[in-house]
């Protein structure tokens, strides 16, 4: 799907030779990467929810607290990865895409700025329901934090890659930008 993204609208078909480079692209494997560590990452908050919702019936005799602490285990340590992956991102970006999310689109850069300060805090809230007592309240904030910083970073992504097309666009440049897509 990230090599389909890639391709204008109306683009021609691909060679096998072709998809097999793009295959191997350096920026596609670290997007890839990405959405790897992000679905680990999500995968923990899952286990969190069902400790939450475990929490909540006394009545089944389970213990929340281990699935939570895996859960919260497992999201850290996929966070705490997604920081040199996404720093490797914003290195292969299309210079039009960079632009954007370094300072080129004030609304980009701010929404970015957020996620990562966001992404901080929920690896202080990851390591407080991993290694401390779990507490429902903390458990709450680190879900909404997980689900802040997917929408923003989805927003900036978007952002970004509108950006660069239009101006792809206004430039006369074809429609396919080899890194467009953050």
């Amino acid at each position: 799907f990230l090599i389909y993204s890639q391709l204008a609208p109306a683009g021609e078909a691909l060679t096998t030779a072709q998809f097999r480079a793009l295959l191997v692209d350096v920026y596609l494997v670290a997007r890839t990467l990405n959405f790897c560590l992000a679905a680990l990452a999500v995968t923990g908050i899952a286990l969190v929810v069902f400790a939450l919702k475990q929490s909540r019936n006394p009545e089944t005799g389970e213990d929340p607290t281990r699935p939570a602490r895996w859960g919260a285990r497992l999201a850290l340590v996929a966070t705490l990865l997604q920081l040199p992956v996404g720093i490797w991102i914003v290195i292969e970006m299309g210079p039009g895409a960079q632009r954007q999310v370094m300072g080129g689109n004030l609304v980009a850069t701010g929404l970015f700025g957020l996620s990562l300060l966001g992404a901080l805090a929920l690896m202080h809230y990851l390591s407080a329901v991993a290694f401390g007592k779990f507490r429902r309240e903390v458990a709450v904030r680190t879900i909404s934090l997980m689900i802040l910083i997917v929408l923003l970073m989805t927003i900036v992504a978007r952002l970004s890659k509108e950006r660069e097309a239009a101006a792809a666009q206004t430039n006369d440049r074809p429609a396919v930008s080899s890194m467009a897509s953050f």
